[in-house]
């Protein structure tokens, strides 16, 4: 099945039983839940705004509390480094941005005990319709990072991890075939040429097109055929050394009010960067309009997350 539809909650449930998931019974209209193990997927289809899109939302079902979040945050940050571009913070129960640092030892026994939220985010673009096979390899790519977010939370806090007898699906997940021409260089450089830009740089051993943006470098990573990658990178300005836990912090409340990018905090050669970037799913090939909306999102959107945070550190 390749042809273009709008997607619904019949589709996506479709989508997930065709790679070997069980979806929760859901109404029309609603969103699609699927228990995964140590997590637990919700997929949203949001087609009111100019820039239609199904998100996909994974929560940790482990125990997370306040006094955790520091070394919550360190894993998160690590998680969000990964190539695969995942896009992870830490919030209040129902997604609440959290303002300030919880540091351990400097609140009350009850505000160490108050309960967090550990979600990773995976957005798709709709752009004149979807097929059912990306929708599974959203699903999928979103089960993946869900893992890998389980498997560090439950590393750093142990005593966080859910109790999991098994993992519905997990050893049947299938990447789906392509279904739509594929996200090369060819369909990038053609996008900036039809609009006047016709010089595109293009490294070949990284397989990345390499662009600039008001100075900062902005790379679209084209190397994993399941999942395209823009990505934005700016050193931390030398006022001084940085305080990691700020840093993080920083990066984790941009992270949970962004629909698109995540930006994380990586350290080199003594210096502290500031990584922005936004990830989109890519196995089952995209539409005309859809690598509009990716190369256009993507570079707005992880650039915008970069200078959020700029401007707080």
């Amino acid at each position: 099945m390749n042809e273009l539809t709008r997607p619904d909650t019949a589709l996506v449930q479709s989508a997930a039983r065709g790679i070997g998931l069980e979806p929760r019974a859901a109404a029309p209209g609603a969103d699609v839940t699927v228990d995964h193990g140590p997590v637990t997927l919700t997929v949203r289809v949001d087609t009111e705004n100019d820039d239609p899109r199904i998100i996909a939302l994974l929560r940790y079902n482990g125990t997370v509390t306040a006094a955790d979040y520091v070394t919550a945050l360190v894993a998160a940050n690590a998680v969000n480094s990964a190539p695969c571009a995942p896009h992870v913070f830490l919030s209040a129960p129902g997604g609440e941005p959290l303002r300030t640092v919880l540091a351990p030892g400097e609140n009350t026994s009850a505000e160490d005990a108050a309960p967090l939220d550990v979600t990773a985010r995976l957005v798709f673009p709709v752009g004149d319709g979807v097929t059912r096979g990306q929708v599974a390899g959203l699903i999928g790519t979103a089960l993946r990072i869900g893992g890998e977010l389980a498997e560090a939370i439950a590393k750093a806090l142990p005593d966080s991890a859910p109790e999991v007898t098994e993992t519905p699906g997990r050893s049947v997940v299938r990447t789906p075939s392509p279904e739509l021409p594929p996200l090369t260089r060819e369909r990038v450089t053609g996008w900036f040429a039809a609009r006047g830009v016709e010089e595109v740089p293009y490294d070949e051993e990284t397989e990345t097109v390499c662009l600039s943006m008001d100075g900062t470098p902005v790379d679209i990573i084209l190397s994993d055929p399941e999942q395209a990658v823009v990505r934005v990178a700016a050193r931390v300005p030398a006022t001084g050394e940085p305080d990691p836990g700020q840093l993080l912090h920083v990066c984790n409340h941009a992270n949970a009010l962004s629909t698109t990018a995540a930006v994380c905090a990586v350290q080199r050669l003594g210096d502290w960067w500031l990584v922005s970037r936004v990830g989109v799913p890519v196995a089952a090939g995209v539409s005309d309009t859809q690598v509009d909306a990716v190369i256009r999102t993507g570079v707005i959107g992880a650039g915008s997350q970069l200078k959020a945070v700029l401007r707080q550190v």
